[in-house]
């Protein structure tokens, strides 16, 4: 936070404490800045609280590469006589089909 010109170190301190609470309590729109090395800097457009945001994917911690899925396992499929299941279903509610 910048002092204006001329205002104590009590205002100061003063303002800062309000814009401490308002942030408290703020329900935060970020606006984000250009992407950089170090992340992205953002700051809330209702209080101008400010953060920094990664600018980018973070590597696993044990620095393997993440585990890819095995889909090449082939799925069987019962095979299902369409008809009969219509004639189990409607017997099942009191129906009968012909």
């Amino acid at each position: 936070m910048v002092a204006a010109l001329g205002e104590s170190y009590d205002a100061l301190t003063r303002r800062r404490e309000n814009t401490m609470a308002r942030n408290a309590t703020c329900i935060h729109r970020w606006v984000l800045g250009e992407p950089g090395d170090a992340g992205i800097e953002a700051h809330c457009r209702r209080c101008g609280a400010q953060r920094t945001y990664p600018s980018g994917i973070e590597p696993p911690e044990d620095d393997q590469p993440a585990a890819v899925p095995d889909f090449t396992a082939v799925i069987e499929v019962e095979e299902v006589n369409l008809t009969e299941l219509a004639r189990e279903l409607a017997s099942s509610r009191g129906y009968a089909l012909v």
